[in-house]
């Protein structure tokens, strides 16, 4: 065969190939898809022959979808998409009948995955005003940003006025909520949008609200409290940047002085969990100025580093106070920001009386105060002691069956017959619990010697408060889920100081005697030793009136009993939410 010939059979070939492609992937499709089509449109037109009470009079429209069709058994077998085993689109996919000069007029809009009939099936673009999503704060004043325009491919411009606008936006109450914009266009298309509208408690704005111009709290208000893990704080007031500064509701552990803006911000800064951390301003400033006159003093003119966690100054607590002279952080021991001019010691001000002091070794309960970051949304509460702020995402109810090791800082537990609250969570899993009262056996204080002639607390000598806790106090509190913990006795030679590097005994145990330095040791109503000690024959206790003196053990040779121990994180919580009035219970 000569090279011409086989040219012309080539070319042949390709062309026959070509119509074959063209006819099978472009007109066998469409020709099907019109079958289709009509198939539809057909069994449209039996539906409304049949149920003929159901066509539209005057100018209006009838639509009857492929879906009913199907339901109705108007048409038997499915509708699929060409070349294909994918069924037509049941849902956008109808049949419109309109009557026009006394017939009865029907169209098909048949969709088919690329294949769609031509004919008007959009409805018209509306355009609102604004957001779609808004965010309002609870109580505040909203109003419907509107609509912008309203356009149909066929009708053009569309007065806005025609749009259905359907709300249910309750701007007293938080929640998620829509507003729907509805309108068709005149060959009945519809177009739905909805506009979100989010309700929520934004703390600043909460704050702005329930203060004078000062940005202060005034007055004893029972609506400035919030929760941070299970730790209960206090609202302050709001700062210049809209962060809001928060003071712990109560002292949390006993701390010298000189040392306690480590214990801030190492010790206490370091227990709070990752959700609560990411809303503290980590570079807040804090009041460092010398004063003279605390009266009087309502503005701090001098800073020190910046940090994470601080203390109230001088300047807070008197501009907290109404004309009546109240304030709600009135009433409670704690450190003050104000160190005393023209000396070097430290001064340290109770916030009830503001007594002065110039012992700068002094030990006394420490309030924990740090500035939230703006525009956080609050999830629940209405501030009151009971039902505190929550902050959206940071408090999740433990669930019955979860592990100890879910507990957050501060939360109760029941154990044993007693109230705890979880003052550390080891890397391991397992807890730290702090005794919420002191050790009580039918209804009677439990009150052991902390032992004549005892320099340091110790778990080896018999007349020791250690030793007995070891020995005898088992038949008080159940061990079983307890864990062994290695706790540090410092040798102290004078006043006991967080951090300190004096010499310390190591003791490998069950139950323990809190350090003044931990989580939650403080009270303000029994008076119990703590395992600190000078070594000149001088115990450290609390005192009823919630401060730490220094008793002389031979002549004050008894207190009572709050206990620190390690929990198995392992164990399973059984019931409860966590607070002081519904403790969780927990179980192997």
């Amino acid at each position: 065969m000569s090279e011409k010939n086989k040219k012309k059979i080539t070319i042949s070939l390709i062309v026959v190939i070509a119509v074959a492609l063209i006819w099978f992937l472009i007109i066998s499709p469409l020709i099907e898809f019109k079958k289709s089509e009509k198939e539809v449109l057909n069994a449209g037109k039996r539906y409304f022959e049949v149920n003929k009470t159901y066509l539209p009079t005057g100018n209006r429209i009838k639509t009857i979808s492929l879906k009913t069709l199907y339901n109705k058994d108007f048409i038997k077998e499915d509708i699929k998409v060409p070349n294909s085993s994918s069924m037509c689109d049941e849902n956008e996919s109808w049949v419109k009948v309109q009557k026009k000069n006394n017939e009865y007029n029907y169209n098909v809009y048949l969709k088919c995955g690329i294949y769609s009939s031509k004919v008007d099936h959009k409805g018209p673009t509306i355009t609102l005003k604004g957001e779609n999503e808004i965010t309002v704060n609870k109580g505040d004043k909203f109003k419907d940003p509107g609509i912008a325009s309203v356009s149909d491919n066929t009708d053009g411009k569309i007065d806005t006025k025609q749009v259905k606008v359907d709300s249910n936006v309750n701007i007293n109450k938080n929640g998620t909520y829509e507003i729907k914009y509805s309108i068709k266009d005149s060959f009945d298309n519809k177009t739905e949008v909805i506009r979100t509208v989010k309700v929520v408690q934004i703390l600043d704005k909460i704050v702005k609200k329930e203060t004078d111009k000062t940005n202060y709290y005034k007055g004893n208000d029972n609506n400035n409290y919030i929760k941070l893990d299970g730790i209960l704080f206090k609202i302050v007031g709001l700062n210049e940047d809209g962060s809001v500064k928060v003071t712990s509701s109560e002292p949390l552990a006993f701390v010298d002085y000189n040392s306690v803006d480590t214990w801030l911000n190492d010790y206490f800064y370091d227990k709070l969990s990752d959700n609560v951390k990411k809303y503290i301003k980590t570079d807040s400033k804090w009041c460092n100025e010398e004063i003279s006159n605390t009266d009087n003093y309502t503005k701090c003119n001098k800073y020190g580093k910046k940090k994470a966690v601080g203390l109230l100054s001088v300047a807070d607590i008197n501009n907290s106070k109404d004309k009546d002279g109240n304030s709600s952080l009135l009433g409670q021991q704690s450190f003050l920001l104000g160190n005393q001019k023209d000396k070097k010691e430290i001064k340290v001000i109770p916030i009830e009386n503001k007594v002065k002091t110039d012992n700068k070794n002094i030990v006394s309960g420490v309030r924990p105060t740090m500035n939230l970051k703006s525009n956080i949304v609050i999830s629940k509460g209405n501030g009151s002691d009971l039902s505190p702020y929550i902050i959206k995402g940071t408090s999740t109810r433990v669930k019955a069956g979860s592990k100890v090791s879910d507990l957050k800082i501060g939360e109760y537990v029941n154990y044993s017959g007693f109230n705890w609250r979880v003052s550390n969570k080891k890397d391991n899993g397992n807890i730290q619990l702090v005794l919420d009262e002191t050790l009580s056996s039918d209804e009677s204080y439990l009150i052991p010697e902390f032992g004549i002639g005892e320099k340091y607390y110790s778990t080896n000598n018999k007349t020791n408060i250690g030793y007995k806790l070891v020995n005898e106090f088992s038949k008080y509190v159940n061990t079983k889920l307890l864990k062994k913990q290695t706790i540090e006795v410092y040798n102290y030679k004078g006043n006991a100081t967080y951090n300190s590097k004096v010499h310390s005994n190591k003791y490998t145990i069950k139950l323990a005697e809190v350090s003044m330095f931990e989580l939650f040791s403080t009270s303000t109503s029994d008076n119990y030793w703590f395992k600190e000690s000078d070594g000149k024959g001088n115990a450290y206790a609390n005192s009823p009136v919630g401060d730490v003196v220094k008793y002389s053990i031979e002549e004050n040779n008894n207190s009572m009993i709050k206990l620190s121990v390690l929990v198995d994180g392992k164990s399973t919580i059984k019931l409860g939410s966590g607070s002081k009035n519904d403790p969780y219970t927990i179980t192997k």
